[in-house]
């Protein structure tokens, strides 16, 4: 049996390291679907955010296996994570409806002309509030899993 000083500096499980990579494609999948594609992501460009944020985004949610150092880029990446996050919710959500165009405030003025684009559009506004709590629920998860693993040099 290890002692409590070799446990704390040993690796992450390998049950631990199957969670996160569980979460970190569940990240990505999120991300690529809803973030980083499409109107959102045009949105999202004129916001204050850093590219690098979401450079590191996409190579944390691309990750397809880990390592043993690997734990402190992870812990980077979840707070880029909440960064962006963070930036969505003060800058984005509150004004979702009319930056695509579907505001019942501005009527369909400011809107496409095409009624499938409305469609899609609303869907977007009316989905975009679930999609970022979701992405906020995947990073505080895996937030806890590298926090389990607090001072481990693995």
């Amino acid at each position: 049996m290890p002692t409590p000083a070799l446990a704390v500096t040993a690796p992450l499980p390998q049950i631990r390291k199957s969670r996160i990579l569980a979460l970190l494609g569940e990240i990505g999948e999120l991300f690529e679907s809803h973030f980083d594609h499409g109107l959102i992501a045009h949105l999202i460009d004129d916001l204050p955010i850093d590219f690098g944020t979401l450079r590191e985004i996409r190579q944390l949610s691309s990750r397809g296996a880990m390592y043993a150092d690997d734990v402190y880029t992870l812990r980077y990446g979840v707070v880029e994570l909440e960064t962006f996050t963070g930036c969505l919710r003060r800058f984005l959500l509150p004004v979702i409806k009319e930056r695509l165009g579907v505001s019942p405030l501005h009527g369909h003025r400011a809107g496409p002309r095409d009624h499938g684009q409305f469609v899609h559009r609303k869907l977007l506004a009316y989905t975009f509030p679930f999609n970022l709590s979701r992405l906020e629920e995947l990073t505080a998860q895996i937030k806890q899993e590298l926090s389990e693993h607090r001072g481990s040099a693995a």
